[in-house]
């Protein structure tokens, strides 16, 4: 079997710029190493064993890969991975060295950073053996541009991305159920709906009639029963001699006496009772779970801070695990402050002299009134998160390599600037289907409605085809044709479209192929379902701050008099537009979408 004894060596190639003169392995047993995000990477193992390869897979994060045996030499046993399918065949995705047997090396690794943790799964004990792990850097970001891409993202409470490329969670015992966002985003829509049933809950409680008796000066219409008159027997000094017979007199041996005082029974609503406790608990536990977590946080930001100061390069993963910990406060913060303030209006009125905090278990009466089922299942369902994992470790779930997350970035820019034209929050109708550690849940239609002059109405399609359009070439894969984004301009005079699509690449790739990649592709491929004539504005590709590059903000397909700013503007129009990472950097992108949507 293959065993960790068996392992006498795996290795993993780095630097591509050396390919040609070096094989230049390195061992992958220490935890110290980078790699570039461009490098290819292969692995080769040797074992003193033969092993069985098909109950082993190489596990690169949260992907798994088959082995394959390449031979044997010196009573050793070579072994490599398989990274079929994971970048077309194409040259420059792909490279051949000969150590001693023949290995594939791919950029298997390209726009993604993070840790990459590396092991070997044995499917038939589900035992993983790791063998080491490496971190993976950017040649295209620098710190500044991390912290940007991250403030604007995390700002702007994207529910679904993952910055971790190729990595698993770090916590290796409790597999990830549900992230730390996730779980906020649902404790704001439980705590809100809270909010709006409170004045259902202070006129209308759950409670018990309890008796009480009120010594109190005599009235004949208090309630008085068998206990009342055994009382007046035992306190005979509430009675005064009269000669006066009226309704409060009472006689007694032929003799008349007034009734100064009684004992009367009454009846009280109780309201310290189990769904109310259960209900104060909640609150109770809710905040001292999140100011627990939100004081683990600011310890680790702190550690993370005095770390910074330290070294002279922080880490694009360190400053990822800040910026996270720094987000995940300022909601908890947040949070605890919305709870405290519905917790206080709820003791104010209901006194409770146990709170419970666990999960409810008689329901009948929760059951009883609709305010109370409500909060019932949401008390349920936070006892069951509880028992989950959503550590500061376990951020969002899924992948997303850095071409995503920029794509994301563009998509939230992309809505920034048309609001910024005179536009409003637009209206999202958003695809339900996909599974949030899957797909994207931000797919669908952004419905920005007309403009403040009345002239133009937008809508936004992102990774969605408008209705009235369909692909109209042969793909060979049979999918349609998605470009990132789709905007839809519509006036009297009809519907004009503009194709946006975000590279994640220095512009002389974008210059050299993708301008002659997507022309055919976006303005020949797509078109309308009857047939009939599509006006496309534009097709725009967005990339980001590539500082190698130095005429960057006139990209243009055609000539400068032909261009959009040109005397000879023809259209669509074809262009690049640098949208660097960050909140407030967007002038060209704005300049052009004025000229197109206003127009």
């Amino acid at each position: 079997m293959f065993s960790e004894s068996n392992i006498i060596q795996a290795n993993y190639k780095l630097h591509s710029s050396v390919l040609e003169t070096s094989i230049n392995r390195l061992s992958i047993t220490s935890e110290d190493h980078r790699i570039d995000e461009n490098d290819f990477i292969g692995f080769l193992f040797k074992s003193s064993s033969a092993i069985d390869i098909e109950f082993f897979k190489l596990i690169l994060g949260e992907f798994e890969f088959d082995i394959i045996y390449l031979g044997e030499t010196d009573g050793l046993f070579y072994y490599t991975a398989s990274f079929e399918d994971v970048y077309p065949e194409e040259s420059n995705f792909w490279h051949t060295i000969s150590s001693p047997y023949q290995i594939k090396l791919g950029k298997i690794i390209l726009n993604n950073i993070g840790v990459l943790r590396i092991s070997l799964l044995n499917v038939q004990t589900n035992n993983y053996q790791k063998i080491g792990s490496v971190e993976v850097t950017s040649d295209k970001l620098n710190n500044d541009d991390v912290n940007d891409l991250f403030d604007y993202l995390l700002g702007k409470n994207v529910s679904y991305w993952n910055p971790f490329a190729l990595t698993v969670h770090q916590n290796e015992n409790k597999p990830l159920r549900l992230s730390f966002f996730l779980l906020v985003a649902q404790l704001e829509k439980d705590i809100n709906n809270i909010s709006l049933l409170l004045p259902e809950f202070l006129t209308n409680p759950i409670s018990t009639l309890n008796p009480t008796y009120i010594n109190e000066v005599f009235d004949e219409r208090k309630i008085m029963d068998d206990y009342s008159i055994q009382w007046l027997f035992s306190n005979l000094d509430v009675l005064e001699k009269t000669n006066l017979i009226s309704t409060n007199t009472v006689k007694i041996k032929n003799s008349v006496y007034n009734i100064k005082r009684m004992l009367t029974k009454d009846f009280y609503n109780e309201v310290d009772i189990y769904e109310n406790q259960i209900i104060a608990g909640f609150f109770i536990d809710l905040i001292d779970v999140l100011s627990a977590h939100l004081k683990n946080i600011r310890l680790k930001v702190d550690l993370l801070k005095e770390e910074e100061i330290t070294l002279n390069k922080f880490s694009i993963v360190k400053i990822q695990e800040k910026k996270f910990l720094e987000r995940q406060g300022r909601l908890s913060k947040e949070l605890i402050n919305s709870i405290s303030i519905i917790k206080g209006t709820f003791s104010e009125y209901f006194a409770i002299s146990f709170p419970l905090t666990e999960a409810p278990k008689p329901v009948n009466k929760f059951e009883s009134k609709e305010h109370y089922l409500i909060v019932h299942q949401i008390i349920i369902r936070w006892y069951d998160y509880k028992d989950l994992s959503w550590g500061s470790n376990e951020l969002f779930g899924g992948i997303r390599t850095l071409d995503k997350l920029y794509e994301l970035f563009c998509l939230y820019k992309l809505i920034d600037v048309i609001k910024a034209l005179g536009f409003k929050d637009p209206k999202s109708t958003l695809d339900n289907y996909h599974d949030y550690l899957n797909e994207s849940n931000h797919i669908g239609i952004y419905d920005f409605g007309t403009s403040n002059d009345n002239s133009n109405s937008v809508r936004l399609f992102y990774e969605k085809l408008p209705d009235e359009l369909c692909t109209i070439i042969p793909t060979g894969t049979g999918r349609e044709l998605r470009p990132d984004f789709i905007l839809e301009i519509s006036n009297k005079h009809g519907v004009r479209y503009v194709i946006l699509d975000a590279k994640f690449k220095k512009i002389k790739n974008i210059k050299r192929y993708t301008f002659q990649e997507l022309i055919p592709k976006y303005l020949h491929g797509i078109g309308k379902i009857d047939g009939s004539k599509i006006s496309i504005s534009g097709l725009i590709l967005l990339f980001p701050e590539d500082k190698s590059f130095i005429n960057k903000w006139k990209i243009d397909f055609h000539k400068s008099t032909y261009s959009i700013e040109g005397n000879k503007s023809v259209s669509p129009v074809i262009l690049a537009i640098e949208v660097p990472l960050g909140k407030h950097r967007d002038i060209r992108l704005r300049e052009i979408l004025k000229r197109l949507i206003l127009i």
